[in-house]
């Protein structure tokens, strides 16, 4: 239910006014103008997908890096452990 509130809200709030702005633009301008418009708008719209997918990318890295940063402090902790084991069989 609140992720359908947030999703009206960003349409009432983002989407309308951007929609009556667009309306409003294209009765100003020419043909040549709403093409260059359009060609902007498709950009930005591309722009946005990549980062939100390089960002989701970067969130699902850096689990990674902490799962094998983790591992990395296990395996260092045991060769520590492995050497005084040594040691004491040695002394």
């Amino acid at each position: 239910m609140a992720n359908n509130k947030g999703r009206i809200s960003f349409f009432l709030k983002i989407l309308v006014p951007s929609a009556l702005c667009i309306l409003l633009i294209v009765i100003e301008l020419g043909i040549y103008e709403l093409i260059f418009l359009t060609i902007a708008i498709i950009s930005l719209i591309i722009i946005y997908l990549r980062y939100r997918e390089r960002s989701s990318k970067d969130k699902e890295n850096s689990r990674e890096d902490k799962n094998s940063k983790k591992n990395q402090d296990f395996q260092e902790k045991y060769k520590l452990y492995e050497r005084s084991c040594l040691k004491v069989l040695i002394l």
